[in-house]
């Protein structure tokens, strides 16, 4: 989970490429093409308002407080370095899901 109201710095790069900043943390994207990029990077552009509007509300929220505290505990849990060599193997394109937006 990232705390998109933190991010700043939203940039669009060629080829087919968009950043942002986040806790001192450049993380960079890169799509299959323009309209591709485009269209991420609108979504993280009006999630990042959204974001910022509603920190508060968000934070506080049950779904939130739950969310982390999952998170949380699964951190505490052993990890194998397999799953890390997995995702090295997996195309780019594969490990991104869609954003979805409130309406």
């Amino acid at each position: 989970m990232l705390p998109l109201y933190e991010a700043t710095d939203l940039k669009k790069a060629s080829p087919h490429e968009f950043s942002f900043e986040l806790h001192g943390h450049k993380h960079t994207f890169k799509a299959a093409n323009d309209a591709e990029r485009d269209g991420w990077f609108h979504s993280l552009e009006k999630a990042m308002e959204l974001g910022k509007v509603n920190k508060e509300t968000t934070r506080d929220s049950e779904g939130y407080k739950s969310e982390m505290e999952k998170l949380s505990e699964s951190m505490k849990a052993p990890r194998s370095c397999s799953a890390f060599t997995d995702l090295a193997q997996t195309p780019r394109t594969s490990l991104v899901a869609p954003l979805q937006l409130p309406r």
